[in-house]
């Protein structure tokens, strides 16, 4: 097949336009419009099963990202893969990556979007690759942030159809509404003096907790605000004040303190990319908004299931059908079939632990090893039930130490006590083969 081939001028159905802009052998290349949505680039592609042939394509696509595109999707069939694990065959040396393909992924800061369903969308024999694919740019998976890849069932061909699904942020359903630690508060200048007024040295650890998190709540719609909102305000009152070409001191003034509270409104958000996005090797300062919005939107997307194969090998779809497999599968995974369990024999013996080191087992932790444990942990690491992460217990020390000291102290004097201190969130994710 070739797409040249195909006559396709123009496609509309249900408020969905297609208008075709650019014709090649190998590409079909319009644009895409949904409703009132904003046009973005479509090409779906059909790589020639030839390499060498096959190199027109990729010089093509960087002629089309060369004349301008906006928002770029890039799909279907490229007859070749990106990495080696996408190929599966008896043969000797299956072919690898195709290289131009690689390289034009990658010159062009392109994105895969994430599939469900089978890994491999082609088979003949015992051959099976992963040819078919999604690809996007980075304001195409701004602008759809959540959508996903779905590989449907093969029908009268050896490849599977694929299913794009856009899946806007308003239509997300949220399942977790429990208590997250937002950490740009502590950039806040009211918070310390907000945390002092509502946690109390005299108080038990539940009820510090309880209270804080109720509170810091309200404090958070009252005082401090939504980030992106504030943001957009002091660009628009930094903008009327640099339109007025005003140079007296008291303008230039005014200037100076709406850019300072929009640097530091700027800051705020650059920390809460970084804590949504989990990343491990952030220094302070880095600036790297966008990357952490991408990667904080990657994140999001592998944690959403669309497809789970079941047990007779098919593959479900609905709603319905993934919560009750899912909810099977952890079932059988977690039943005890033999309540009868053997006795373990560990054998061998164990070197005995002398007296003065039983002794130092024994001592209470000091306020001192308390906190440098406690400043040990990675600031932004994931919270517990409570919802606070080592964060705010680092930036609000002076204020939180000697109550937590109290806390882990009395669980060295009466260790029942660590049962209702020890709990964590659990996610149970089957693995998968990749």
């Amino acid at each position: 097949m070739c797409i040249s081939n195909s006559f396709w001028r123009h496609f509309s159905c249900n408020g969905v336009d297609f208008t075709v802009t650019r014709k090649h052998p190998q590409l079909i290349h319009g644009t895409f419009n949904i409703g009132k949505e904003s046009a973005w680039d479509l090409s779906v592609v059909y790589g020639h099963p030839n390499p060498s042939k096959r190199r027109d394509l990729w010089t093509e696509l960087r002629n089309i990202e060369e004349g301008g595109v906006g928002r770029w999707c890039v799909g279907s069939d490229f007859n070749a893969i990106l990495h080696r694990n996408e190929r599966k065959s008896k043969a000797h040396e299956a072919t690898g990556p195709d290289r131009g393909f690689v390289n034009w992924f990658n010159n062009s800061d392109m994105t895969d979007l994430n599939f469900q369903s089978p890994q491999f969308t082609w088979k003949r024999g015992h051959a099976q690759s992963r040819l078919d694919r999604v690809v996007v740019n980075t304001d195409w998976f701004e602008t759809f942030p959540l959508a996903l890849v779905l590989h449907l069932p093969k029908l009268k061909s050896d490849h599977c159809p694929l299913l794009i699904r856009l899946r806007d942020k308003g239509t997300q359903k949220k399942c977790d509404t429990s208590f997250r630690f937002f950490a740009p508060w502590t950039m806040h200048e009211e918070f310390e003096a907000f945390v002092k007024q509502n946690w109390r040295d005299d108080c038990l650890w539940d009820t510090n907790i309880t209270r804080f998190t109720a509170e810091v709540q309200g404090w958070n719609k009252k005082v401090f605000g939504n980030i992106e909102r504030r943001k957009m305000a002091l660009y628009a009152q930094l903008d009327q004040l640099n339109n007025l070409n005003l140079d007296s001191p008291l303008w230039n003034k005014k200037r100076c303190e709406v850019w300072l509270e929009l640097e530091k409104c700027l800051q705020q958000e650059e920390l809460m990319w970084v804590q949504r996005s989990r990343c491990n090797w952030y220094h302070h300062g880095d600036k790297n908004t966008r990357y952490f919005h991408t990667v904080t939107q990657c994140r999001k997307r592998r944690k959403n299931i669309e497809a789970l194969q079941d047990m007779n090998g098919e593959w479900c779809y609905d709603q319905e059908s993934l919560r009750r497999e899912g909810t099977n599968f952890f079932q059988k995974l977690y039943t005890v079939e033999n309540t009868q369990a053997s006795e373990i024999n560990f054998g061998g013996s164990y070197p005995m632990i002398l007296e003065d080191k039983i002794d130092v087992l024994g001592y209470i932790a000091s306020q001192q090893e308390i906190k440098h444990a406690l400043f040990s942990m990675g600031s932004l690491k994931a919270p517990g039930p409570d919802g606070l992460n080592p964060l705010f217990y680092q930036s609000q020390w002076s204020t939180v130490g000697k109550s937590m000291t109290s806390m882990v102290q009395s669980i060295f004097t009466t260790p029942d006590l660590i049962k209702n201190f020890n709990g964590t969130n659990i996610v149970l994710i089957p693995k998968v083969e990749v």
